[in-house]
């Protein structure tokens, strides 16, 4: 890599483990940087390790799935067999009755065609729609969970949201929460509600004791001796206060 004045006063600046940043790493707290990109491709280290990320579906759209595939080859199944049938029917008794009107001479593809009507009729096997459908309850039951009142918080006046429209489907298959440790699906909340200092009760059952004025101002002369007693014990050496004067050279003459 070539550089050139301010940048760099060397002419050339080779190309070493020192000043090279592999992928996925990162730079940080420098004021510039000057850089081209080598080795780069699918065929790199962290190419070559990053695999590709799995289709999240729904238990629904996974069973939707197995059973159109299961449809479709049982709807393959029942045209192979109609059709076998229906092409021995026509060879044998079709050919000989005159209003059906089959040439003498057909065509290569004649076999294909009894096969090919059976696969228009049995179409409707696979519902389609079935899936427009899903979707459209999906995003119903969404806006359910938006406009639920009782998962509403006062406090910070936000109304609950769904991030897709699958978590309905993905709620209703929870039966067990394993948790380990409390805060993951509580909020803890540790209010100051009552204390007893000297004979005084402050704060009651329902409020925040630190939110009184009354136990301020009590406890502030304790406050002000404690943090007075913790900075002396700094200043203190071997149970010895020391206190350093300096001598003004006026006051001694």
């Amino acid at each position: 890599m070539r550089l050139f004045p301010p940048i760099i006063d060397n002419e050339k600046c080779p190309l070493t483990i020192n000043n090279t940043l592999l992928q996925s790493c990162y730079l940080r707290y420098t004021e510039w940087a000057c850089g081209v990109a080598i080795y780069t491709g699918n065929e790199t280290k962290s190419g070559m390790s990053r695999g590709t990320a799995e289709p999240k579906l729904t238990a629904a759209d996974s069973m939707i799935d197995k059973l159109t595939v299961a449809i479709f080859i049982f709807q393959i199944a029942v045209v192979l067999l109609l059709g076998l049938a229906g092409n021995i029917w026509k060879d044998s008794h079709g050919c000989k009755l005159w209003y059906l009107m089959y040439p003498a001479e057909r065509p290569w593809y004649d076999f294909l065609v009894i096969p090919l009507r059976f696969e228009l009729l049995c179409s409707i096997m696979i519902p389609i729609s079935i899936k427009v459908t899903l979707d459209l309850a999906k995003g119903v039951y969404a806006k359910f969970i938006d406009c639920d009142d009782q998962m509403f918080d006062p406090e910070t006046n936000t109304p609950a949201h769904s991030a897709n429209t699958a978590i309905s489907e993905d709620l209703g298959q929870v039966e067990y929460i394993l948790s380990d440790k409390t805060g993951t699906l509580t909020e803890n909340r540790m209010i100051f509600r009552r204390c007893y200092i000297s004979g005084v009760l402050y704060g009651d059952k329902t409020g925040d004791a630190l939110k009184g004025i009354k136990l301020v101002l009590d406890v502030r002369p304790i406050l002000a001796g404690v943090f007075l007693a913790y900075l002396v014990g700094l200043d203190m050496k071997h149970g010895v206060l020391l206190h350093e004067v300096r001598a003004v050279p006026e006051a001694l003459h």
